[in-house]
């Protein structure tokens, strides 16, 4: 027992001393081991919260404040915050730099228009002396005389030129003559015959030039003044004539049948003459304002901004004067369409055309005003932006024909099938010549539109407005961002100055989106009110009987629907666009959306049912707007149909608003036939064979009538006799079968000619008769009577 204790305290002493010196230090490193981890994840987020405290750092910290912040951050926290702190005062360094510099710029701006403006006004009395300025420079080194030589000079190339022009235009005449060929019909055609055209005049008046300069060059004397003025009078011709021409193949005053615009004579002679006056005169001005800047005009600014105003000023002062006395033609043309003038154009297109003239004469003046103030603060020409904001005067209302007429020819669909072949002795006609005198042997026979082609042509002009519409909204802006663009305005920094950064960031998308919605929304809505036009019920068909009604068609009925929902889908695209472009985020505004919906469809089951069992009964067809039903609550002509009801309205006037959830069955009277049958009493010894004949003739006459047979699906005839009265008449039946809402009419009409036949054929109507039979009964009322006065008490 001893030996045993002994071994046992020797164990736990071995175990005592391994603990001691293996176990405990094994255990102290696992727990470091485990709690390195613990501490990371709390220093993780003590970094988590450290973040956000800096994204969201106070405007005004104390010294307290910024001493805890700095002790709980770690070193690459304290470099981002540095980061931050530095990129922030760099910004606000830099705006306000950037403020600075405009305002100083502007106000260097301000000064140099000051200062020009004086120099400009005190050189006007020299304006005069730019004549005597340019002949002095024209003839430097060569005497007075020199300006004759220059004229003939001139005149000998110019005459060169002409020659070489003549044998172009000499060996290419058969390709002239093809191109002024007037079997041209269609719009596509007689453009490119301008083309064709066009192509020809301006490759002669090339070639003009180049033997032109090739002359010029063969008695060239290396005199610079000479050529200056040479090249400004050469180039000064080149573009005059090359306009004339484009002009002249454009209007083509002289040749009506191949001109592109729906124009009179008197109306393209005009246009043609005005435009080549206006660019003649504005063309020779700009090549003489050339001609003194290279004489060097420019070294005396005063003078040269005078110089500038007073010419610029002169010519559009012309152009202005022009306007005005043309200002009633234009006023017919812009009324007119297609050549004829409208007589109840829209509100808009008339305020324009009466105030044309006023419109552009005021963009006339700015013109001119903007570009000598940019001309004095700039100290730059501003011509060919001048000029270039001068000519879309004329070239916008252009293109807008241009584009007006491709979207008609878009919209009137495919060519109009060929008529039929009229035989040998007929002759086709239009409509409005089907009373006129046909030749020896003929006749005349009316070619009607094909009705298929009629529609397709209707509907297509139902959205050709909105499409015209949309695409002057996109002329009218690509014409801004141009004008903006030509004339180096920041269109950018005005927006953001007045909308902010992030509103002027997506105004283009946010534009682009509105026009994209409301010409889809146009077309849509165009298209719907072609097939679904909201005439309203007929409400004299109630009238007529106490039921009927044909009712609209099953398109007819559902595209109001259609379109209320295209409205409200649109909608909410639009503005999710538009809230995404301004930055927002819509992925929670589409899950909350969604959770309102499931919301409202579980507290509102009601509602949910009559939506759900509209659907159901409209995609089954049980009714359409203007059919009369009986829905068992309520009858009458349905008037509308909405989201979650419709409207009934009865015969007699009284309206009834039923949910599509109280429906269990409809009878609709108004579908596909309606069968009527009349009951007339005849006497029993009538000749029934006669009646029925009478009846069938008068069934054909009304089959025959070309007002009542369209509404008859089977004629008018006799069934027979149906019943017999007690009186003993014959009750006989007759019965037709029409279209829905045309029973009553037809129905008043067959009673009053049968009436009118039985009349003629002698057949009688049975009237109504009540017998009474007295035999055997005299002596019982004989008896009654004595009793009577037997129990009659005496006076």
């Amino acid at each position: 027992m001893r030996q045993k204790a002994h071994r046992g305290e020797g164990v736990m002493t071995f175990f005592y001393r391994f603990w001691r010196r293996v176990g405990a230090p094994l255990l102290v490193v696992a727990l470091l081991s485990v709690g390195t981890p613990f501490q990371a994840m709390a220093q993780t987020a003590d970094d988590a919260v450290s973040a956000e405290e800096i994204s969201n750092l106070p405007e005004h910290l104390t010294r307290a404040d910024v001493r805890d912040l700095l002790s709980r951050l770690s070193d690459d926290q304290v470099r981002e915050l540095l980061i931050q702190q530095l990129d922030k005062v760099a910004d606000d360094e830099a705006a306000a730099a950037s403020d600075a510099n405009a305002v100083e710029g502007f106000e260097r701006g301000l000064a140099r228009l000051r200062d020009g403006s004086v120099a400009m006004v005190d050189a006007l009395p020299r304006v005069p002396t730019i004549f005597g300025f340019a002949i002095d420079h024209m003839t430097a080194g060569k005497g007075p005389s020199h300006v004759w030589m220059i004229l003939v000079f001139l005149a000998i190339i110019l005459v060169a030129g002409a020659i070489g022009e003549w044998l172009f235009r000499r060996l290419f005449t058969r390709l002239s003559q093809f191109a002024h060929a007037g079997d041209v019909e269609t719009v596509v055609q007689r453009l490119c015959v301008f083309l064709l055209r066009a192509i020809i005049d301006l490759v002669a008046i090339a070639v003009f030039g180049i033997v032109a300069v090739i002359v010029f060059f063969i008695f060239y004397q290396n005199h610079e003044p000479t050529r200056e003025a040479m090249a400004a009078v050469f180039w000064a011709v080149i573009v005059i004539r090359a306009i004339t021409a484009l002009a002249r193949d454009f209007f083509c005053p002289d040749q009506p049948a191949i001109r592109p615009l729906p124009l009179t004579d008197a109306v393209a002679h005009w246009a043609y003459r005005r435009l080549t006056w206006i660019a003649g005169v504005i063309v020779g001005v700009w090549y003489f304002g050339t001609l003194l800047v290279g004489y060097g005009i420019n070294n005396d600014p005063g003078l040269s901004h005078a110089t500038a105003a007073v010419l610029t000023l002169a010519v559009l002062g012309w152009v202005v004067v022009l306007v005005w006395m043309d200002r009633r033609t234009v006023r017919g043309f812009m009324l007119s369409h297609d050549g004829v003038e409208e007589t109840e154009p829209s509100q808009a297109r008339a305020f324009l055309a009466s105030n044309w003239h006023v419109l552009a004469t005021c963009y006339i003046l700015g013109l001119w005003l903007f570009t000598m103030v940019e001309r004095l603060m700039t100290g730059e020409p501003q011509g060919v932006p001048a000029v270039i904001s001068l000519a879309l005067l004329v070239l916008i209302p252009m293109i807008d024909w241009f584009l007006r007429a491709g979207i008609r020819r878009l919209c009137e669909g495919a060519k109009k099938p060929e008529p039929v072949p009229p035989d040998d002795a007929t002759m086709a006609a239009p409509p409005d010549m089907a009373d006129a005198e046909a030749p020896d042997g003929m006749t005349v026979e009316t070619i009607e539109p094909h009705p298929q082609q009629a529609v397709q042509d209707t509907a297509g002009r139902a959205i050709e407005p909105v499409l015209i519409r949309n695409m002057r909204i996109v002329l009218g802006i690509m014409a801004v961002i141009f004008l903006a663009d030509l004339w180096g305005l920041d269109l950018e920094s005005f927006l953001v100055a007045g909308l902010g950064q992030r509103i002027a960031g997506a105004f283009f998308d946010i534009v682009v989106t509105l026009i994209l919605a409301s010409a889809i929304w146009g077309m849509v809505k165009a298209t719907i009110k072609h097939y679904a036009p909201d005439d309203g019920i007929d409400v004299q068909q109630m009238v007529e009987g106490e039921i009927g009604g044909g009712g609209q068609s099953r398109i007819q009925t559902l595209l109001p629907l259609m379109r209320k929902f295209a409205l409200v889908t649109l909608a909410v695209i639009v503005t999710l666009v538009i809230l995404s472009s301004l930055g927002v985020s819509i992925g929670p505004l589409i899950a909350g959306a969604g959770v309102v919906g499931l919301a409202i469809g579980f507290g509102a089951q009601t509602l949910v049912r009559d939506i759900l069992s509209g659907a159901f009964f409209l995609a089954d067809d049980a009714f359409r707007v203007g059919e009369y039903i009986d829905v068992g609550v309520a009858k009458g002509m349905v008037e509308k149909i909405s989201i979650r009801s419709f409207r009934l309205r009865h015969h007699r006037g009284a309206i009834n608003t039923i949910p599509f959830g109280e429906i269990h069955s409809v009878m609709n009277f108004s579908r596909d036939w309606v069968m009527m049958k009349l009951e007339m009493r005849v006497p029993s010894d009538t000749d029934l064979e006669k009646l029925r004949k009478v009846v069938k003739k008068v069934g054909q006459q009304i089959m025959d009538d070309p007002e009542l047979g369209a509404h008859l699906l089977q004629p008018v005839k006799s069934q027979g006799v149906h019943r017999m009265d007690d009186d003993g008449a014959f009750v006989i039946r007759i019965k037709f079968m029409a279209k829905p809402g045309e029973q009553f009419v037809l129905r008043r009409e067959v009673f009053r000619r049968v009436q009118e036949a039985f009349a003629a054929n002698d057949i009688k109507f049975a009237p109504k008769r009540v017998m009474v039979d007295t035999q055997g009964h005299a002596a019982d009322a004989d008896v009654a009577a004595a009793a009577v006065a037997a129990e009659t008490p005496r006076a």
